[in-house]
Parts: C-alpha cells; structure tokens; sequence
C-alpha cells in the first residue's frame, strides 16, 4: 500500500525523532527501529504510551508535548532519547 523508501532513508544526514505510539499496529516501534534506526545514524524515539496511529486524534497533548520537546533538545544539543 505504500512505496518501500527503505532505499531512500540512508541517504539522511540529519538528526531525527520518530514519534510512535506503543499501541500503533500499523507502523509499530520495533518496525520502524528496524527500517529507520538500522539506516539513519543517530534516529531518536519517543514513544507514547497507549497511543495509536492516529496519535493527533488520539493524544493531540502528548503529541504536541513530544514534539515540543523533540525541538528544544535539537535546539539545546541535548540527547533526545526518551
């Protein structure tokens, strides 16, 4: 249903967070730990809990929280891992 960008994703060279919810049954964590961690150097998580796919119906404050803090820590140099 969507296209493989498996190929694509090594060719980023900035940091990034993934922000997944541990209840998502689409794209889950240990899924895209393997496709997108193994590939991009240095790939954050943050992980809401009970969340689904659809975090931004389902948890639009935790969402925006996590970005948020995603951001700062970019922005301070911090470890983003959570």
């Amino acid at each position: 249903m969507t296209p493989d960008i498996s190929g694509l994703v090594g060719n980023i060279d900035v940091p990034i967070t993934v922000i997944v919810g541990d209840a998502d049954r689409v794209e889950s964590e240990p899924v895209l730990r393997r496709e997108l961690a193994s590939r991009i150097r240095g790939t954050e998580f943050i992980i809401l809990p009970g969340v689904g796919h659809l975090s931004p119906l389902e948890a639009p404050g935790e969402l925006a929280a996590a970005i948020t803090k995603a951001v700062s820590n970019m922005r301070q140099g911090a470890p983003r891992s959570i």
